[in-house]
């Protein structure tokens, strides 16, 4: 019951950008199991992503919900293959996002699937540059 109003919240009050930044550091906190990042990991992650013009220190609360937003799930189990390993073309990025949309808590959609691709694609191929992963 409480899931839920959260998500009724969350769907109708939080802008675009607000849930495009909620989405985007708790998956990529997901894909290295981090609840926490350290400085240049936030500064990298925000340059790359253009998150928050306040700077790095907004961009902490989704790390901090990041295993509730995901429901505890591994990366695997959210993308269902292993993201850790190999390169990735549009085709299994395509792929990833689509199993992502699945399990990605539907108030946290933020424009339609190109951008979110557009945006995942950025982490997975720069994952090891911008998280060490």
């Amino acid at each position: 019951m409480l899931r839920h109003f959260v998500s009724k919240v969350v769907n109708e009050r939080l802008p675009t950008k607000t849930k495009r930044q909620f989405f985007l550091m708790s998956f990529a906190a997901l894909l290295i199991g981090a609840t926490t990042f350290d400085k240049e990991t936030f500064k990298k992650l925000n340059r790359v992503l253009v998150l928050s013009e306040s700077g790095e220190s907004a961009l902490a609360v989704p790390l901090i919900l990041s295993k509730v937003i995901w429901n505890g799930k591994t990366s695997y189990e959210v993308c269902q293959e292993d993201v850790k390993e190999g390169t990735f073309s549009a085709a299994r990025i395509s792929s990833v996002v689509a199993n992502i949309l699945n399990s990605m808590p539907k108030c946290l959609h933020y424009g339609n699937t190109e951008d979110i691709e557009k945006d995942v694609g950025v982490i997975l191929k720069d994952r090891i540059e911008l998280l060490g992963a």
